[in-house]
């Protein structure tokens, strides 16, 4: 929420206002201290701040894939396609973080992980969200999870998955797709589709295929886990 002094076209509404950097970069709080010089451990910012970044860069692919499940569920393919390519991009640049963080020794890593208790990546809630809406629903308990977290989980847990609404979509246009243009989007390696008609005529331009299926009616059955759908 902006004040009338920072609000959208005010003299004082600035690149600081608006993305709140001084808030932001208030937030890398380091908990070790190094016993020779009293002060936080050198290695611990990078450390909070790659992870930061990660949380970030998990809600706008969160923002993302909620986009292309509802644009799958009004048959805006082009636009589901398009975004999908846009947390593709995001994966890759979440990758290449790694390089970043591996500049760091184990021993520079150890000067800090002991303070740091039992706090850990696997407790990361959006991680989890993520997994929940590609399907991945039986690798934790809910229970791990409290308060607004576990709240939030939950929710996503109960909620359609990426995978539901593309083979939702792949019902109500079966007519757009012949027999073998089976396609969804979690598998790397995409075999080469020529049969198709209509919209679907590159079928990879969905970045991704599934398998061949005999030819018979689409159904969804099974498929709120991440299962593939049967026939």
């Amino acid at each position: 929420m902006t004040t009338n002094e920072t609000a959208p076209n005010s003299a004082d509404f600035t690149y600081g206002s608006y993305l709140k950097i001084d808030e932001l970069l208030s937030l890398q709080e380091c908990v070790s201290t190094d016993p020779d010089s009293g002060v936080a451990e050198h290695d611990e910012t990078l450390f909070i701040i790659i992870h930061q970044v990660y949380e970030l860069w998990f809600k706008q692919i969160l923002h993302e894939l909620d986009h292309i499940v509802a644009c799958l569920e009004v048959d805006r393919v082009g636009a589901a396609r398009n975004h999908l390519k846009r947390v593709l991009k995001i994966l890759k640049t979440l990758v290449g973080q790694i390089d970043v963080l591996e500049t760091m020794t184990p021993a520079e890593f150890a000067s800090f992980r002991d303070f740091l208790a039992n706090a850990s990546g696997f407790q990361s809630a959006q991680f989890r969200e993520l997994e929940f809406l590609l399907g991945i629903k039986d690798r934790i308990d809910l229970d791990w999870f409290t308060g607004a977290e576990g709240e939030r989980l939950r929710a996503r847990y109960d909620s359609p998955t990426l995978w539901d609404a593309f083979v939702g979509f792949l019902a109500r246009d079966a007519s757009m797709c012949q027999a073998r243009c089976w396609t969804a989007m979690f598998e790397s390696r995409l075999p080469k589709v020529s049969s198709c008609s209509g919209r679907w005529s590159n079928a990879t331009e969905m970045n991704a295929s599934l398998a061949y299926v005999r030819p018979s009616p689409i159904s969804t059955k099974g498929s709120r886990n991440g299962g593939t759908a049967t026939s």
